[in-house]
């Protein structure tokens, strides 16, 4: 059910980027090269964090439409194990976030690059995303990034065995869910508790 919605809207989320000139790329050879190239973005941003994060800063409105197609496309390309197209999509919309400085949308971005790199699976970097994430969101709250994260953190730890972990995340993000009217996420976020109930035994 999961997986049928995500794939929902797939087609205008790729239309909407070729639009605005950020289209993803289509064939393996030019995923990889993309790939390649924001690898060494990413790498300029922490590296020189002072010159390239905020450089896109007058373009925060297209940034943020762009992301949130990025965003809906990493998702759904990670759980059918798209590797190539979750990575660019998920590197590529954590530089967009970087170099437009959305607060809101960065810690976002960490926890989705943390989830994309946790289901290729490169756990170092997915917990050094997921720790930036975790960080980032102290100190920049929104309630709907906060669930985001949460979730994300759930899903890892779901995946690494360490259910109790994954009870705590998903519970607060249920929470989050609900405070926020978001009906979709709140009931997922009880049917991923059902699932960890009973791998528990419980």
């Amino acid at each position: 059910l999961w997986l049928s919605q995500l794939t929902q809207g797939d087609e205008h989320f790729r239309s909407a980027l070729s639009h605005l000139g950020w289209s993803i790329p289509s064939s393996p050879l030019r995923l990889t090269i993309g790939i390649i190239a924001h690898i060494f973005i990413q790498a300029a941003h922490r590296t020189l964090p002072g010159y390239f994060i905020g450089r896109l800063e007058k373009e925060k409105e297209i940034v943020q439409e762009a992301y949130s197609a990025y965003e809906h496309i990493v998702t759904r390309s990670a759980v059918e194990s798209d590797t190539l197209v979750s990575s660019y999509c998920g590197l590529r919309s954590l530089n967009l976030a970087e170099a437009a400085r959305v607060c809101p949308l960065m810690d976002r971005a960490y926890a989705t690059t943390a989830f994309m790199f946790g289901t290729i699976p490169i756990h170092s970097l997915a917990v050094y995303y997921l720790n930036r994430a975790n960080k980032f969101i102290q100190l920049e709250y929104t309630a709907n990034s906060k669930m985001w994260v949460s979730l994300l953190n759930c899903y890892y730890s779901f995946g690494l065995g360490d259910f109790e972990s994954s009870e705590e995340y998903n519970t607060l993000a249920a929470d989050l869910a609900g405070e926020l009217g978001k009906h979709w996420e709140k009931e997922h976020a009880w049917i991923v508790q059902l699932e960890i109930a009973l791998l528990r035994g419980q």
